[in-house]
């Protein structure tokens, strides 16, 4: 009889390859973790310093930031919270600004949007990821931000706020 050299590995050899490859993946996914929160926080200021210049043009237009008195739509838009936001992009969306306002990158978080009664002044807000975010030296640190009560802009803890306010 002859002895064949059997070609090709052992279901041994496979295995540990796939659990070696599977190690270096979950470390890589965790490396990249911090990379991914930046880049959602750097979204987030983005699509906030956006919707400012859309408000700028609506307060071009009106003579006033989108409030209850001058949006047809949008009955909300004064009071802060996620309403607000919804509120807002009605607004915009009827004035024919913009076709859709930026949501949050995460599923469940919202940005925020408020004014003040005279339609003069107003908050926008984000919540970041990263408490090392630059953005944040330059980011208002008052719990009522503008006179509008409920504009809580304070991130020296979690959660991490980022607002945008006018003027």
């Amino acid at each position: 009889m002859k002895n064949k050299k059997q070609r090709g590995f052992t279901l041994i050899e496979l295995l540990v390859v796939v659990a070696i490859i599977g190690m270096l993946a979950s470390t890589v996914l965790i490396g990249l973790s911090p990379a991914r929160k930046m880049g959602r926080d750097a979204r987030r200021v983005s699509d906030m310093r956006n919707v400012q210049n859309v408000l700028e043009l609506f307060f071009s237009q009106k003579g006033q930031y989108p409030n209850s008195s001058n949006c047809t739509s949008g009955s909300g838009v004064g009071s802060f919270g996620t309403s607000g936001w919804t509120s807002l992009e009605q607004c915009l969306i009827s004035a024919g600004l913009i076709q859709k306002l930026p949501q949050d990158p995460l599923k469940g978080k919202m940005y925020e949007y408020a004014n003040e009664s005279t339609g003069l002044k107003y908050v926008m807000r984000a919540e970041l990821e990263s408490a090392n975010n630059d953005v944040l030296k330059d980011s208002p640190t008052d719990s009522s931000t503008n006179g509008i009560p409920g504009a809580n802009c304070v991130h020296t803890s979690a959660p991490f706020y980022y607002c945008v306010i006018n003027p």
